[in-house]
């Protein structure tokens, strides 16, 4: 049999990384990222690691674990949108919002759940932030359907005002897939098991007025957008992790609290 490669079968300890037979304690590769990060642990679930400890970032498929894990590398990236999964904090248009209501791609029961109203209309949250123009944004959040009487299906997600009007996509939640796209540069839909989704959305921004953000919307049909809806109290979803990075590709989930966070490169040399 071929000797194992450090590229296939990786080990890590703390800023180590090592192959599978190491010849001595000093390690392969030294490691570096001075701050701290998340990744997929061996469960399927979303942890956080200390800064300068390494990732292995195990591959989810159909929402399961399958495969052997890699070393996670990424480049630096910010998070700009605060309180990512706080979206009591966030700015409300015929909806309400609570904490706590579902267990979350981390394991615990710190999800969100936006509620319907009864009054009719376009019923969204959203969050206002400022971009530059011509520079790309994504955007991306973990969504799952609610448990409402309602059983709400689809859903928007898509940029606000500093963009091209309606750049987004409309989400089955039933199903995990997209069902319509409209004025984006990338689009998609990765299933994290559990009936959790994490959709995301790529766009070139051409302005820097308010309300730039991400907007979450209930929807009524499946091909496009629909803001004139008769409010239903029993229509909910989950939502949790929301991220809004200066990025043409989402990267993994950097939380947020009141302010924005950044997770810094990450290197390994030897």
């Amino acid at each position: 049999m071929a000797k194992p490669k450090l590229a296939l079968i990786p080990a890590t300890q703390g800023s180590k990384l090592y192959s599978v037979l190491p010849a001595d304690g000093v390690g392969d590769f030294t490691f570096s990222r001075n701050s701290a990060a998340t990744r997929i642990n061996k469960d399927g679930l979303i942890e956080t690691v200390a800064s300068g400890v390494s990732r292995l970032n195990y591959p989810l498929i159909d929402g399961v674990v399958n495969g052997c894990p890699s070393h996670l590398l990424e480049p630096q990236s910010t998070n700009i949108t605060p309180y990512s999964s706080d979206f009591t904090q966030w700015n409300s248009l015929r909806t309400t919002q609570s904490n706590n209501s579902s267990i979350s791609p981390d394991g615990t029961l710190n999800a969100g759940k936006i509620v319907m109203t009864s009054d009719s209309g376009d019923h969204s949250v959203y969050d206002v932030l400022s971009v530059t123009s011509g520079l790309n944004y994504t955007s991306s959040v973990f969504i799952k359907r609610g448990n409402g009487i309602a059983d709400w299906k689809y859903f928007q997600f898509r940029f606000g005002g500093g963009f091209l009007s309606d750049s987004g996509i409309v989400v089955d939640v039933h199903n995990g897939v997209i069902t319509h796209n409209n004025n984006l540069n990338d689009y998609g839909i990765d299933n994290y098991g559990n009936g959790w989704y994490r959709v995301y959305i790529t766009a070139t921004s051409n302005g820097s007025t308010g309300y730039s953000g991400s907007v979450i919307s209930f929807n009524e049909i499946p091909n496009g957008f629909d803001l004139n809806i008769v409010g239903n109290t029993n229509a909910d979803v989950y939502v949790w992790g929301s991220q809004f990075e200066q990025n043409s590709h989402k990267t993994s989930y950097i939380p947020t609290t009141s302010s924005a966070v950044t997770r810094v490169a990450e290197t390994a040399n030897g």
